[in-house]
């Protein structure tokens, strides 16, 4: 197995240099060949470039950098792509640049991808909280996904970890979206059409990684947008897919009802604290992005540089 381990990455320097880092320590044998990482960074004055340029010397593998200049993050996913596919590999992994590997992240996802003939391999997402994160958010397990055994089928994986075929990603010269470029799940969008087409999309429980999670993203604002971005991302990758009225109409009724649900929720919730309540203002805010997304509204959370 040819392997190319793409990040894309903006205004994260810290962060990244901290990932680069976790790649070295990976455990690796015959079956992970990797080729090379590539870094591919959307901030148009290279943030990201010293960090790159220290961690060559001490990289186990060749580290290709580039810059996309076009604002959004389906553009640097695609252009980290394009990357691997001319390096010849047989699949792509990919990471945020706000995680970390664990040492047998690599290995798991090539396990799991041969033994189950998996075109795409999935694996757990992990939050490591910095200091200043509110108990009531990590009890509340807003930042938790869920998980599976090893060998499950699912229909769905992110790009925060996960191992991708080549083959999948020579159907389009853009895999990913530009439409989601500044919305976000564009990810979400490209799993859910290959496995419409029938890929085969298998959990792997060993291939962890560790997702920072900063006091800025332990608030009730950014729990609330975040979910009201699921929506309506979520709204236009059904548009995308269905392209017809009756379906955007019942997408619709499902965000009223969703909205409804989070209302009805909050006077209970109140009894189990500001989670509960949270809880409950997440589920009418999915509801309304859902919605607001049927009629062609988005949240643009690419749009500022969350930068670390």
């Amino acid at each position: 197995m040819r392997v190319s381990i793409c990040i894309a990455t903006c205004q994260r320097p810290r962060w990244l240099g901290g990932l680069l880092g976790s790649l070295n320590r990976l455990v690796t044998d015959e079956s992970s060949n990797v080729v090379n990482v590539i870094v591919v960074d959307n901030d148009p004055g290279g943030s990201a470039g010293e960090v790159v340029r220290d961690a060559t010397a001490a990289s186990r593998w060749p580290l290709l950098y580039e810059i996309e200049p076009r604002r959004g993050i389906s553009f640097s996913r695609n252009r980290a792509v394009r990357l691997a596919l001319a390096s010849m590999v047989d699949a792509v992994a990919f990471l945020d640049d706000d995680e970390t590997a664990s040492p047998e992240w690599l290995r798991e996802l090539l396990e799991v991808h041969q033994r189950f003939n998996a075109e795409v391999v999935a694996g757990p997402v992990i939050p490591s909280y910095e200091p200043g994160v509110p108990d009531w958010v990590v009890k509340g397990r807003f930042f938790e996904r869920p998980r599976h055994s090893t060998g499950t089928l699912v229909n769905y994986a992110i790009t925060a970890n996960c191992l991708i075929s080549a083959r999948l990603l020579t159907t389009s010269d853009e895999p990913f979206h530009p439409a989601f470029a500044l919305v976000g799940g564009g990810d979400t969008h490209f799993f859910r059409q290959a496995h419409a087409r029938g890929a085969r999309i298998v959990w792997s429980e060993g291939a962890v990684v560790y997702e920072r999670i900063p006091a800025s993203r332990a608030t009730f604002r950014w729990l609330l947008a975040r979910a009201y971005r699921g929506g309506t991302s979520f709204a236009l990758s059904e548009r995308l897919l269905h392209r017809t009225r009756t379906w955007m109409l019942l997408r619709m009724c499902t965000g009223v009802l969703r909205g409804v649900q989070g209302i009805v929720l909050l006077l209970p919730s109140i009894l189990l604290g500001r989670a509960g309540v949270v809880r409950a203002l997440q589920t009418a805010c999915v509801g309304a992005g859902l919605l607001s997304g049927s009629i062609g509204a988005s949240y643009g959370e690419y749009k500022v540089i969350h930068g670390a």
